[in-house]
């Protein structure tokens, strides 16, 4: 019989090119599982422990840290090490009190923006689809998979919000 479903598993040299990670150094490298952002558009939370900001020498140290809570991902604690991280999300470690974004640098690779502890209860997301739920109500799906209900229509795909966490 054939194979049914995806691989759990990525080579590196497979992996998206919007990750900043040496090709060649190993062959396998952490998949991003289903969640907000898709995986060609997404970085492991793993990863960016690991090779990113050089928290954790190796991967058992890094899902050490993520399962010990330590890690908020949009302003919740996130203990998936293959959650995937895409573009706006705010990473925030408080014990160490460091805080960043995830940005794409001028050849569109994700990279972080450090910020500071005020900026951190923001998000901007862009509004993909707009649906008609009822009569008075419209849901906007966003960028990173939130919907959001509103009452009026002002509002159009493409447009840029900025939401509380």
């Amino acid at each position: 019989m054939a194979k049914k479903g995806g691989s759990r598993h990525e080579k590196t040299l497979a992996a998206p090119r919007i990750r900043k990670i040496k090709r060649k150094e190993t062959v396998w490298t952490v998949k991003s599982r289903a969640g907000p952002h898709s995986s060609e558009n997404s970085l492991p939370l793993l990863l960016l422990l690991r090779d990113y900001l050089k928290f954790a020498k190796n991967s058992r140290e890094a899902e050490h840290i993520i399962k010990s809570k330590e890690v908020l991902v949009d302003q919740r604690v996130v203990t998936d090490q293959k959650f995937p991280l895409g573009f706006m999300d705010v990473i925030s470690i408080p014990k160490l009190g460091e805080y960043y974004r995830i940005v794409l640098d001028k050849l569109g690779r994700i990279d972080l923006q450090e910020l500071k502890r005020e900026e951190t209860n923001f998000k901007l997301c862009r509004i993909e689809t707009k649906t008609s739920v009822s009569k008075e109500s419209i849901q906007l799906t966003l960028h990173d998979g939130r919907n959001i209900l509103v009452k009026d229509g002002k509002y159009n795909v493409g447009d840029v919000l900025k939401i509380s966490l």
